[in-house]
């Protein structure tokens, strides 16, 4: 294992605009997965945001906004909140990309997302708009083929402690 720090580029996108109480920046978003030898640190992965000369790590443990519409990301941190708009795609894979810059947020900590969101899942899932409304959806993690679901004979509520803050990735058993 190495004794230094290693980083590299995960994403770029081109293009986007960054805004926070003290700053407005346009240019390329580098999204830089960076790896610390965990003796030197809490954490031995983390991510960080690069637009210009603004660099932010993200917190897997702080909650990050996304509006699916408008294309943008909302952090919060120490001295208020900091935007990412992502431009409109104008290719297949300036549109691969943002997604895979949702993926991987999601992936790494918590993600709010509007409902927007929810409704496109079902609409992947080949479930139309309201398709996920009130339906308990078995999905295999492997290839992500939907293997069941439970319809409107069911009431599904969300457990209050699933919303308690840190717990937004926990398993749900």
């Amino acid at each position: 294992m190495s004794a230094s720090a290693q980083g590299f580029l995960l994403l770029a996108l081109r293009d986007t605009q960054l805004s926070s109480p003290s700053l407005r920046d346009t240019g390329t978003l580098c999204l830089e997965c960076i790896t610390i030898p965990a003796y030197d640190a809490d954490r031995d992965v983390w991510l960080v945001l690069r637009l210009n000369a603004f660099e932010m790590p993200l917190s897997p443990t702080s909650p990050m906004r996304y509006t699916r519409s408008s294309r943008t990301y909302t952090f919060e941190t120490a001295i208020g909140p900091i935007t990412i708009s992502l431009p409109q795609p104008r290719s297949a894979a300036d549109d691969e990309d943002i997604k895979t810059l949702e993926v991987i947020l999601s992936q790494y900590g918590p993600l709010q997302t509007d409902s927007d969101v929810e409704d496109s899942k079902g609409a992947a899932l080949g479930l139309g708009d309201a398709g996920l409304k009130g339906r308990l959806v078995l999905v295999d993690e492997d290839d992500g083929e939907v293997v069941g679901t439970l319809g409107d004979q069911f009431t599904i509520t969300e457990d209050k402690g699933l919303r308690e803050q840190g717990m937004e990735k926990d398993p749900v058993v």
